[in-house]
């Protein structure tokens, strides 16, 4: 679908929202999408906003590269949108067929920087470098749960050597879209799966949110930063954020 102005897109997403029990799933940040109401938590959704802007003040701070943004699985472009006002360049990349439109739209009318694709992020597109990466609770949904594992490890190897620093999020044994584990240290079957895929010297566990409240949609998910610099992640970058809890 394509849209002529964002007032066409509030109409369409308030006669038929995309969610069962939202407008949509995050909020987009735009202020005539204001009164729309997210299926996730919004409390959730910007402590995370913020551990992301944590890691870039963290990467500048240092004077290591942050530029060049990299956003996987973009939704309607919360994150997006609200990195765009502060970094060089976004690349997004989003295949749901009204989302995807949608981010389309705006990044055109709105945010010249942002460079929208609505389309799957595969093994192909890596064919570019950048500075952060974004993969926020998209991996499952690229390998379809379990079923295209191997191709998602193949993926996180290929980033690790494009990218310099990814900011992945994970939850395991949950979701219409699961990758799942016997392991009961979630934390650690996550840790394991970064570990073994790519090639990142430096991988840590930053924070632990809950996007939703109530026993049908339980589980947490993980949130690490992976680095290709030479030290370590330093505290800075993740205080106050650390273990988060909503």
């Amino acid at each position: 679908m394509k849209y002529a102005t964002v007032s066409e897109i509030v109409r369409e997403l308030e006669e038929d929202p995309v969610e069962r029990s939202g407008h949509v799933y995050h909020r987009i940040p735009f202020p005539e999408f204001a009164h729309l109401t997210a299926s996730s938590s919004a409390e959730s959704a910007q402590q995370k906003l913020e551990l992301v802007r944590n890691v870039l003040d963290g990467r500048r701070a240092r004077g290591l590269p942050c530029d060049r943004l990299l956003d996987i699985g973009a939704n309607a472009g919360l994150f997006t949108f609200s990195l765009a006002e502060t970094v060089g360049s976004v690349t997004a990349y989003e295949p749901h067929p009204r989302y995807g439109p949608i981010g389309e739209y705006l990044a055109s009318a709105r945010t010249p920087n942002v460079d929208w694709r609505p389309r799957p992020f595969a093994l192909d597109e890596v064919t570019e470098s950048w500075d952060v990466a974004l993969m926020l609770s998209s991996f499952q949904w690229i390998t379809e749960g379990d079923r295209k594992l191997e191709d998602g490890r193949r993926l996180l190897q290929a980033l690790s050597r494009n990218v310099k620093c990814l900011i992945f999020e994970l939850g395991l044994n949950s979701g219409s879209s699961a990758v799942t584990t016997r392991r009961r240290n979630h934390v650690g079957a996550i840790y394991h799966l970064l570990r073994r895929s790519t090639e990142y010297p430096h991988v840590d566990l930053v924070a632990r949110t809950k996007p939703w409240e109530g026993a049908a949609r339980s589980g947490w998910r993980y949130t690490f930063v992976c680095s290709q610099d030479d030290d370590a992640v330093p505290e800075v970058w993740y205080a106050p954020l650390k273990y988060v809890n909503v």
